[in-house]
């Protein structure tokens, strides 16, 4: 959460406090979360394949994985998963289609908002727009319970 958040914040990274950096992290993860969780759990398992790509070498940081999402009516989609070891865990971090980031173009859109706006206020809207006190789990279980019904 906090390595997204920092190539999100990109340049404004160093010049936010301790505290200011995982507020940012969290709420985006939040806000992120609460816009696509319900999508993501439509993709089943016939939808993905995994294509041929190297494993990662032996101690390495970082990793990628190609796969191709199918999705009825619609060409086949190249994606490319970018992951980053944490401990003894892999997380994705971006996911490339066509070279088009996500990641990359979060940064381009904060980075403006945070020039024009600062840093403090894009913080306010991204934690006003999560529900008050819940932590990203409990956010995550909230997208779950809305998108998976009663």
């Amino acid at each position: 959460m906090l390595f997204a958040g920092q190539v999100i914040l990109g340049k404004w990274w160093g010049e936010a406090s301790p505290d200011q950096r995982r507020r940012f992290a969290e709420a985006l993860y939040g806000n992120l979360l609460r816009r696509h969780a319900p999508s993501l759990l439509l993709v089943t398992d016939g939808m993905v394949s995994i294509d041929d790509s190297p494993p990662p070498a032996a101690g390495a940081g970082e990793a990628r994985l190609a796969v191709t999402v199918r999705v009825p009516g619609y060409a086949p989609v190249p994606v490319t998963l970018y992951f980053r070891r944490t401990g003894q865990h892999w997380r994705v971090f971006d996911a490339r289609v066509e070279d088009f980031s996500p990641l990359l173009q979060l940064r381009n859109l904060f980075s403006a908002e945070i020039r024009d706006t600062g840093l403090a206020a894009v913080i306010r809207r991204l934690e006003s727009e999560n529900p008050p006190s819940a932590s990203p789990g409990q956010r995550a279980r909230q997208c779950l319970d809305r998108a998976l019904g009663p």
